[in-house]
């Protein structure tokens, strides 16, 4: 990721009665539009990969808290169970209300 260089704008100011320029403004211009568009896409683009590792660290937290809260610090593994099509079992019973299997 890299830096993003802030610009500070300044506003154009002029005096209505005579015209006169208080402040010069700072100018715009396609370069600092696309700088500003640089800055807001690659903002976007990181919060998205942090947003899946937060995502990731929950899931793993979860498992880690019910294996736990189960008395169950030896069974772990990463399966949210939304689907059994890759999953084996071969004892118990699974609840898909609690997401468990039940011996």
């Amino acid at each position: 990721m890299s830096i993003y260089t802030k610009n500070e704008w300044i506003d154009h100011i002029e005096d209505v009665d005579t015209g006169e320029v208080l402040q010069v403004g700072t100018l715009y211009c396609a370069r600092l539009m696309n700088h500003m568009e640089d800055g807001i896409e690659s903002a976007h683009s990181e919060m998205i990969v942090m947003e899946t590792a937060v995502k990731n660290m929950q899931t793993k937290v979860k498992v880690l808290e019910d294996n736990l809260i189960n008395n169950m610090p030896h069974n772990n593994f990463l399966e949210d169970l939304t689907t059994l099509d890759d999953i084996n079992i071969v004892d118990g019973i699974y609840s898909p209300i609690l997401g468990k299997v039940y011996y």
